[in-house]
């Protein structure tokens, strides 16, 4: 959960820094959301005359800027292609993950896995003097 705080953090201190024009598409909900979650003694270190691209940011304040991005940023037009390709990588995704979970390729994978070596030599069982002459004695009393 702390991670999460800090990029919200992060994500917080990006929106400030946005020009006017694309600060005012983000709904201001939104913006309180962020702020009322972001971690108040995490102190981002972005170097604003770096690309946001070449910086190290969290994977999380990756993820919530692209999506601000997709939802509130960019055109029409670019917010359908995005969602696109997001559907399409879900599916490629679930397709993956299927394919793994197949029933009979899970089966296969473990004979394959599971190798038992078994060194089965004949051994020769023999009765001890005693047992012998017992079972002598009563195949004749037979």
């Amino acid at each position: 959960m702390e991670n999460i705080n800090q990029a919200f953090s992060e994500v917080y201190d990006i929106i400030n820094h946005l020009d006017t024009k694309l600060y005012n598409r983000i709904p201001t909900s939104f913006i309180e959301m962020i702020k009322e979650n972001k971690d108040n003694t995490y102190q981002p270190q972005i170097d604003y005359r770096i690309s946001i691209n070449k910086q190290k940011l969290l994977k999380d304040t990756r993820t919530i800027l692209s999506l601000i991005y997709r939802d509130y940023i960019c055109s029409v037009q670019k917010r359908e292609e995005l969602k696109y390709n997001d559907i399409m990588e879900l599916k490629k995704e679930q397709e993956e993950n299927a394919i793994e979970l197949n029933d009979e390729d899970i089966f296969k994978k473990k004979k394959q896995d599971v190798s038992i070596n078994l060194n089965t030599e004949i051994v020769e069982y023999k009765e001890n003097i005693f047992k012998r002459i017992i079972n002598f004695i009563r195949k004749l009393l037979n």
